[in-house]
């Protein structure tokens, strides 16, 4: 399998066992964007901060649970790298995020309310 289908079928595996929430769907839908305007290191860092709120603890886990980017804590991994290395990683976390933001899209079903 290639990277690519390594991480969308992480992606899937993920996502598909659970209910997919506004919520989530907001913050993985911003992931990306943020990663490149802050850095990894420092979006991973607010991610963090976030942890009690479920949409930022979920994303945190699918990312760091993914074979293709490693086990462990990427914001340990973040700051201890060399800058090549910091390079390939942000590569590697905003493509694994798209491929999470495409699922999270194919999943998420919106509430109608019956007011």
């Amino acid at each position: 399998m290639t990277r690519a289908q390594i991480m969308l079928k992480h992606a899937h595996d993920r996502i598909s066992k659970r209910e997919v929430t506004k919520e989530y769907r907001t913050v993985v839908l911003g992931a990306g964007s943020m990663i490149q305007s802050a850095g990894l290191a420092q979006a991973l860092a607010y991610f963090s901060s976030k942890n009690d709120e479920a949409p930022y603890r979920q994303l945190l886990e699918d990312l760091e649970s993914s074979p293709a980017i490693g086990s462990g804590s990427l914001l340990t991994k973040a700051a201890s790298v060399e800058s090549a290395e910091y390079m390939r990683l942000t590569r590697m976390v905003i493509e694994q995020v798209l491929y999470l933001k495409r699922i999270a899209i194919a999943f998420y079903t919106e509430k109608k309310s019956n007011a």
